[in-house]
């Protein structure tokens, strides 16, 4: 089954599942035309993807790099080479594909994550801190408690609103009489 395949999946690589992480390094099975079979060893589960949403990442090692093989060997890389698509890994134990090496990757602090490439899309992050500018913005409004309410706003309940919000201590009632010429004359009853 050598040779890769149109999409880039090779069976026998490996990947991970961006999404579930935690199901760890997962084994190309299957590749179907617009499919991909992906079995993750660790969580003892299989998933069949759409190649073209796939949410997958290749787990790919470099020299320097430490990782563990399947009989819990650890060892650091000395060279990668590929063959047909598939990475064979060389250090201290000798040659290991890719398939032989632990079905857990641990990955559970930030720079862990980075050393091995596994940072998220940097597109991500610029849409997290644009959300939360926003959201500083929108709490730093005058107008905050009208944010997300269901009713049109009329200019005059700005008006009245801003002037109510104003004094030390509000107990306002407001009446709204339908019909009235001025808008802006609304009745306001102070206790």
């Amino acid at each position: 089954m050598g040779g890769e395949s149109q999409s880039g999946f090779v069976v026998g690589q490996r990947w991970m599942s961006e999404a579930e992480p935690e199901l760890g390094l997962g084994v190309v099975l299957e590749v179907d035309g617009r499919q991909v079979v992906v079995q993750f060893p660790a969580a003892d589960e299989q998933r069949r993807y759409a190649i073209a949403q796939a949410p997958l990442k290749r787990v790919l090692f470099r020299a320097g790099e430490s990782v563990t093989d399947g009989e819990d060997r650890t060892f650091t890389i000395v060279s990668v080479e590929e063959r047909d698509g598939l990475l064979i890994y060389h250090g201290s134990v000798g040659a290991v594909p890719e398939s032989g090496l632990q079905d857990r990757l641990t990955q559970d602090r930030p720079y862990e994550r980075l050393f091995t490439g596994s940072a998220d899309d940097p597109g991500i992050f610029a849409l997290r801190r644009e959300t939360l500018e926003r959201r500083f913005a929108l709490e730093q409004s005058p107008v905050r408690g009208f944010i997300g309410g269901k009713v049109e706003l009329i200019p005059h309940q700005f008006y009245i609103a801003r002037e109510v919000s104003r004094r030390v201590r509000p107990r306002v009632l407001l009446a709204d009489e339908v019909g009235l010429a001025d808008e802006r004359d609304r009745y306001l009853f102070h206790r």
